[in-house]
């Protein structure tokens, strides 16, 4: 495991096994967020939670509130509504939250936010 900081990005690699290897790259000069996974395994599901509702602006992006993201190496499978059901988690958050399901198509997997 090695992270790496700086005033300019925040980089942090992480290897699972020999397989696999996923990275996090911050660019706070462009306000951009560079996720990259890379894996051998088959079959791989990701899933981000985000509380404003995505929006598909075309294949391969969405708009998320004020953000938008881009991936490559995946397809989108959902977007799917979580509902805050628990009356504590109600009175921290406003509305429901939602999930983004993408399956991986490639070895290499990325996402950008913006």
């Amino acid at each position: 495991f090695s992270t790496t900081f700086s005033s300019e990005s925040l980089i942090s690699v992480f290897s699972v096994n020999d397989t696999s290897s996923f990275s996090l790259n911050e660019k706070k000069s462009s306000n951009t967020i560079v996720l990259e996974d890379h894996t051998n395994a088959q079959d791989v599901i990701l899933n981000f939670i985000t509380y404003e509702k995505p929006v598909i602006l075309s294949d391969g992006k969405l708009s998320i509130g004020e953000a938008s993201a881009s991936f490559e190496g995946a397809d989108l499978l959902a977007i799917e509504t979580l509902p805050i059901t628990d009356a504590r988690l109600k009175t921290a958050w406003d509305h429901d939250l939602y999930r983004i399901r993408l399956k991986g198509n490639d070895a290499g997997f990325r996402l950008t936010i913006q």
